[in-house]
């Protein structure tokens, strides 16, 4: 949940320094809690209160999941025709991904 009220590091790899509050947020027609990194600037979803901002930081998708559904999307998106190396790379590193996650599940 929200690792009770502590705050994961910032998601950003290029961060030099993570520092993430969270902060009350008024943009526009909203106002409500989200967290934000103040080294590089990330800011997490906008909440209703400030242990929804901090969940919502803390349970995050893993970026490794992300690009590899990214890459899916690129892979199946594809026109068939001829693809390439770029592609067969893309298609081995996607593979090689899988295999290792449901690894790691046991």
């Amino acid at each position: 949940m929200s690792n009770d009220g502590k705050l994961m590091l910032c998601p950003n790899p290029w961060c030099i320094a993570s520092n993430p509050h969270a902060v009350l947020s008024h943009s526009g027609h909203w106002s409500g809690w989200a967290v934000k990194c103040f080294t590089c600037d990330v800011i997490g979803p906008q909440a209703d209160s400030e242990a929804e901002a901090i969940a919502e930081w803390n349970n995050r998708p893993d970026l490794a999941q992300q690009m590899a559904e990214a890459l899916r999307d690129l892979i199946n998106g594809g026109s068939g025709q001829s693809r390439g190396k770029e592609w067969e790379r893309a298609e081995t590193a996607l593979a090689a991904y899988e295999s290792a996650k449901q690894e790691a599940k046991g």
